[in-house]
Formats: C-alpha cells, sequence, structure tokens
C-alpha cells in the first residue's frame, strides 16, 4: 500500500484562488490610503497657501491707519504707514478673471498665492461700518491647479479682521 504525500490539483487551485482574493482586497486598501493619503497633503497644501495669504493681508489691514469699504467685494483699499508714503492707497484685488487667479496689490509685484498650486474660486472682502469697531470679513475658496477627481481638494478660509481707525 502507497500512501500519497502531496496535495491534489484542487486543493492547490483552492489555495491560489484565496491567496489571489486576499491580495486583491489588500491592493484595494493600499490604493484608497495612498488616494487619501494624496489628498490630505494637497488639502493641507491648499489650505496653507491660502492661510499665508490671509496673515500677510491680516497683519497690514489690523495696522492700517485707514480702510476704505467702498462696496466692492473684490478689493479692499487702505493707507498703511510702512507704503502709503510711496504709493498713496495700497490695495488688495481679487483677479480671478485671468489665468493666474491671484490675490493682487500695488505695494509689490505678483501676488499673495502660488498660482501654480492654488485656482482661486472666490474671493470678497466684506466690511461692517455699522459694528463698533468696525470690521472686514476676508473670505476665499480656492481648487488645486492640476488635480481632479478624487484626490482633488477645495478649501474655503475666512477671517473677520477688527479695525483699529476709520
Amino acid at each position: 500500500m502507497s500512501k500519497n504525500k502531496g496535495f491534489t490539483l484542487m486543493e492547490m487551485l483552492v489555495v491560489i484562488g484565496v491567496f489571489a482574493a486576499l491580495a486583491a482586497i489588500a491592493t484595494q486598501s493600499i490604493l484608497l490610503s495612498v488616494k487619501g493619503t494624496r489628498k490630505a497633503e494637497a488639502t493641507g497644501k491648499l489650505r496653507g497657501n491660502l492661510e499665508y495669504a490671509l496673515g500677510v493681508m491680516e497683519r497690514r489691514l489690523r495696522m492700517a491707519t485707514d480702510v476704505g469699504c467702498l462696496g466692492n467685494p473684490d478689493q479692499i483699499d487702505f493707507y498703511d504707514e510702512a507704503d502709503s508714503w510711496a504709493v498713496g492707497a495700497v490695495y488688495y484685488l481679487c483677479d480671478i478673471a485671468g489665468s493666474d487667479d491671484n490675490i493682487t496689490t500695488n505695494a509689490y509685484s505678483g501676488g499673495l498665492l502660488d498660482t501654480n498650486t492654488v485656482d482661486l474660486t472666490a474671493c470678497s472682502f466684506t466690511c461692517d461700518d455699522l459694528a463698533d469697531p468696525r470690521t472686514l470679513t476676508i473670505s476665499l475658496s480656492a481648487n488645486e491647479q492640476n488635480v481632479t477627481g478624487v484626490e482633488s481638494a477645495q478649501v474655503d478660509v475666512s477671517t473677520t479682521i477688527v479695525l483699529r481707525n476709520r
């Protein structure tokens, strides 16, 4: 009497099928994790870029000697001690009409956002002249440039600044 010392073809096929199913599940989990990581990274970079722009504007507007809220939600004019002697009224302008969407200023060349990575979709300045003290709310919305699908990121940020002078 001889004993079989091996696996049958059917046993081998079952084991291969089980391992193939486990590999497919593991691959999908890894791909979803990588996509989630990329989206989180993109959102973080985008939020950082927008918060940098808000920080720059907030510091300058908070210390401005005069802020002109003229009803145009795309632009805010102000005088500050650093630049006003040279250029007169300084402004921030939401420029979302062109290909390089940005927040521009006449105080220096270039904009506040990295236009290689940020696509500014909305920007507004809203003054509350009736409040005492007066306040200015800046709202920004942006998408990541050249990214679509699941990994794309959209970020909305806003800040309210208490103005020190009329």
